[in-house]
């Protein structure tokens, strides 16, 4: 996790970035920022920083070498001269976000690219660089006294409260292509994804966080796609095994596959089913399968992933049943006289 409580601001750069497809310009200022105001400076600092609280760690990408990505070749310039390369750098970082704003609703706004010391990733100090873009704005009402009375007028700014797009790349495993905290407020038509991949080309990089969260999406893809009804599985069998391997993962700090098969798929015919299906599954890009058999579980992941866990047996239009365990206290038939299928659920007593 991050902690900013000693974090200074070296150097900061603001510059204006429109969409070219929208006709805006880009306006590169002419040098850094300056402030002597104590007030400012920890607006800024919280406005950078309070929304950085996902455990997800990426890493700048370029499929033929990373010095090919535009954003970890500026960042490099920087760690490796920051007061001779900074502002320059800021000012080419602005230009390759201009020149990847390629969606026609992707907004304009302020980039603010900052350099960083004395903050904290997993309590350990690093220099870091922040990126970070403003692009919707608030309208405020102004009141200001007047001789007679009070008058009123807006003014529109950045809400301090909200980041829209930000990144911190903190000064450590540049090999690999540093490590690298974000902030995306994805649209829902998906134009945003411009900042993570076209703007600053990310991946994923290997931690807890990820090999929990590649583990679960495997897990779900083995629910759907093999112990389901067309396998002969019944719907309720299915809720069940997915609630036990959502409490799994809940309850246990450490993940160890061998329990898990054992406690979980329990059956040897399921656990060489779950097997097989682990052999060929194929790992979406960014969520590599762990090659240990064991890991710490990250709570933040299973949080995540909670939603994709359906335990709700859904019937026609008319009932929901929510399944949280006692399978043996289920069953399932066939009604001749109403030619219908049924559930019998046995229960001890009406909760309030």
């Amino acid at each position: 996790m991050i902690d900013f409580k000693n974090t200074i601001i070296e150097q900061l750069a603001v510059h204006y970035v429109g969409n070219p497809l929208q006709e805006q310009p880009l306006k590169l200022s002419n040098e850094p920022l300056t402030f002597n105001d104590d007030m400012i400076y920890e607006l800024l600092i919280n406005y950078f920083f309070k929304s950085f609280k996902s455990e997800e760690v990426y890493q700048f990408h370029n499929e033929d070498d990373i010095s090919l990505n535009e954003v970890f070749a500026a960042c490099y310039s920087i760690f490796s001269n920051p007061e001779e390369k900074f502002f320059e750098q800021s000012r080419i970082l602005a230009d390759i976000l201009y020149r990847t704003t390629d969606h026609p609703q992707v907004k304009s706004g302020e980039l603010f690219v900052s350099q960083f010391s004395g903050t904290q990733l997993d309590g350990e100090d690093f220099e870091a660089i922040g990126i970070f873009k403003a692009e919707n704005k608030d309208t405020i009402l102004k009141v200001y006294p007047e001789e007679n009375g009070f008058g009123i007028d807006h003014e529109e700014g950045i809400n301090i409260n909200k980041l829209d797009k930000g990144c911190i790349i903190f000064n450590t495993e540049a090999e690999t292509g540093y490590k690298v905290a974000i902030v995306d407020n994805i649209k829902a038509n998906g134009e945003a994804i411009y900042w993570k991949k076209d703007f600053l080309g990310l991946l994923h990089k290997e931690n807890n966080y990820t090999h929990t969260q590649s583990y679960l999406q495997m897990c779900k893809g083995f629910f759907e796609e093999v112990y389901n009804e067309d396998n002969g599985v019944d719907k309720s069998e299915q809720i069940l095994k997915i609630n036990q391997s959502k409490n799994y993962f809940k309850d246990a700090n450490t993940f160890k596959e061998d329990v898990f098969e054992q406690e979980v798929m329990k059956e040897p015919e399921i656990i060489e089913a779950f097997k097989d299906y682990k052999e060929s599954y194929q790992e979406p890009e960014e969520f590599k399968l762990p090659e240990t058999d064991q890991f710490h579980i990250s709570k933040q992941a299973v949080k995540s992933q909670q939603k994709y866990f359906k335990s709700i047996l859904k019937l026609d239009k008319n009932f929901h049943i929510y399944i949280h365990g006692g399978r043996d206290l289920i069953e399932r038939g066939f009604d001749d006289h109403k030619k219908m299928k049924y559930y019998k659920i046995y229960f001890s007593e009406l909760l309030p």
